[in-house]
């Protein structure tokens, strides 16, 4: 019975590696990203820390300047903005969606835009009670934290996936 269970774990591990499952964790970046510069209106707010700690657990050398990196990663736009979706009853609570977005472009050193302004969002639903307000709720900055900590992951994602590999290379390709 006992070296039953052994195979079959091992089988399930020999299928899991076969279709290219991988534990999330570092996500591995194209070539050209491994020197980067990040450009930003807010440099040292929490999604932007995030966001570096993140690049450099992937082995992603950040610089001071723009000149010394080929690539920089412009975040051109972060927001947060929140609606209020429903009325609890006999109006004790309220529902608000908190959405968080952000957009950033890839350029090379030369300034041209390598992959093209993308948009990135998230969104949670939260509750308070009527006397609570919004924007001073824990609540809310709790939300905000999360959506930034949901926001990180995505666009390492998306730095990596094979369209931006595509168009980094197709840069490599015309130097």
């Amino acid at each position: 019975m006992r070296n039953i269970s052994r195979i079959f774990v091992i089988l399930g591990c020999l299928l899991l590696s076969a279709c290219g499952f991988q534990l999330r964790g570092n996500m591995p970046m194209p070539p050209q990203l491994h020197t980067l510069y990040i450009e930003s209106q807010a440099p040292y707010d929490s999604l932007m820390r995030q966001l570096k700690t993140a690049l450099k657990r992937s082995g992603i050398r950040l610089v001071n300047a723009p000149n010394l990196a080929p690539m920089t990663l412009q975040i051109t736009n972060e927001n947060v903005s929140y609606n209020q979706t429903s009325i609890g009853n006999s109006q004790n609570t309220r529902d608000y969606s908190v959405n968080y977005s952000v957009q950033y472009v890839l350029q090379n050193a030369k300034g041209k835009t390598l992959y093209a302004p993308s948009m990135l969002s998230a969104q949670k639903t939260i509750t308070l009670n009527a006397q609570e307000v919004i924007t001073s709720s824990n609540k809310y900055n709790d939300a905000v934290r999360d959506l930034q900590n949901d926001l990180v992951p995505k666009l390492l994602f998306q730095l990596s996936s094979p369209d931006a590999v595509k168009a980094l290379s197709k840069q490599a390709q015309h130097k």
